[in-house]
């Protein structure tokens, strides 16, 4: 595609930035036009990034992740109960054992 024809048929804002009339830094070819489509990428990136780290930050527990923590803190308190019932069955035999001796001793 040959530009400066199409240029010189084109609207005067597409003509501008294929001739570079309007240059904002003098002496290149970078206009209006292309510095607001750099600095919109640029704000599209930005959220994009933003984005990524709110979900990674914040991440939402679904139903099934809510219910598998709360049987598993279920589970463990219904162990910590097994424990001290075994723990205080233990403590009783050994109170009785002991009572026993004594009794068999006198």
């Amino acid at each position: 595609m040959n530009y400066s024809t199409l240029g010189t048929t084109a609207l005067p804002e597409i003509k501008s930035i294929f001739e570079c009339e309007d240059e904002l830094i003098e002496g290149s070819c970078i206009t209006w036009f292309h510095l607001g489509g750099i600095l919109s990428l640029a704000y599209i990136l930005l959220l994009m990034l933003l984005l990524v780290i709110l979900e990674t930050v914040i991440q939402p527990e679904t139903g099934d992740e809510r219910e598998r923590k709360l049987e598993a803190e279920v589970a463990e308190a219904e162990a910590e109960a097994e424990a001290a019932e075994a723990a205080e069955a233990a403590e009783a035999a050994s109170q009785d054992a002991a009572s026993t001796t004594v009794t068999e001793l006198n």
